[in-house]
């Protein structure tokens, strides 16, 4: 029964390992595009907008795959 339980708690140590990776990875990610956008000219900037919500769409759905991910392997 012990060892179940050890088990268990390293599994899910495993788990959150992997989830604090995913999201040190978007952060840098994430700032990384904002300083991209920051020194764009104001024209392009209003066109940005509508990348900046595809990117962030597409980054948000890459990370829950991601998490799927981790969870089937665990």
């Amino acid at each position: 029964m012990m060892v179940v339980g050890w088990a268990t708690v390293s599994h899910i140590c495993g788990f959150l390992n992997q989830l604090w990776l995913v999201w040190k990875l978007y952060i840098v990610l994430f700032s990384l595009y904002s300083l991209v956008i920051s020194q764009l000219p104001n024209v392009c900037r209003c066109n940005m907008q509508v990348l900046n919500f595809v990117f962030l769409t597409l980054f948000n759905m890459s990370g829950i795959f991601q998490l799927i991910k981790v969870i089937k392997l665990n």
